[in-house]
């Protein structure tokens, strides 16, 4: 690409196919068909992935159907947002956008993306609550790894989807369900900070 052959030249003077010298007066530039079929292409795979999302929401998590989550289809959506990279012989945890396209490159610090999340927050189910668990722990992990300071970010969206799902619960349930949630964060409060059940109970509070 246009930044990749100007990153090049900017530290060596030949090209990196035939090795031919570039001068110093040399210009890139990309072409104008060429930046429009570039630009279409990305459109077309982000059209592909909302409807990918949207297929997803609607046949993988939709409790209308009254039919339970598929544990092996819950586990491969979740594979898809993060992916073990191998460095000096050592394998570091990244994110990744969830998408289909599995040649788009990786996070290159952890990013946390609330939209898997917030469709497993749907469901109050045993594997449910467990994939939860193992979001919490692939992006936590991440974030570590690459000491960012992302994981401050990390507990903030969590906390943020669990007062979400709080609220949808509550404008569903017959009964009262605030002063139970509130139980619920004063029992809970003192764990460990870093733990998915203290940010259930900040979110509760």
């Amino acid at each position: 690409c246009l930044r990749c052959i100007k990153d090049w030249t900017a530290h060596n003077r030949t090209c990196p196919t035939c090795r031919m010298v570039v001068s110093d007066r040399q210009s890139f530039s990309a072409s104008r068909k060429l930046t429009e079929s570039l630009s279409n292409f990305v459109k077309f795979r982000r059209y592909c992935t909302s409807f990918f999302m949207e297929l997803v929401a609607v046949y993988a998590f939709n409790k209308r159907a009254q039919t339970p989550l598929q544990s092996e289809l819950v586990g491969s959506l979740m594979e898809m947002i993060s992916q073990r990279r191998v460095k000096k012989g050592e394998g570091a945890v990244s994110t990744r956008a969830f998408t289909p396209f599995h040649s788009d490159a990786i996070d290159t610090t952890p990013t946390v993306r609330s939209f898997l999340l917030q469709l497993l927050l749907k469901h109050s189910t045993k594997e449910a609550n467990n994939r939860v668990q193992q979001y919490f722990e692939i992006t936590q992990k991440a974030a570590r790894e690459h000491a960012c300071g992302s994981e401050e970010e990390l507990g903030e969206i969590f906390v943020q989807c669990f007062e979400d799902s709080i609220t949808c619960s509550a404008a569903l349930s017959r009964e009262p369900i605030f002063v139970r949630r509130l139980q619920f964060a004063l029992e809970n409060l003192h764990t460990d900070p870093h733990s998915l059940l203290y940010l259930q109970a900040v979110a509760s509070a």
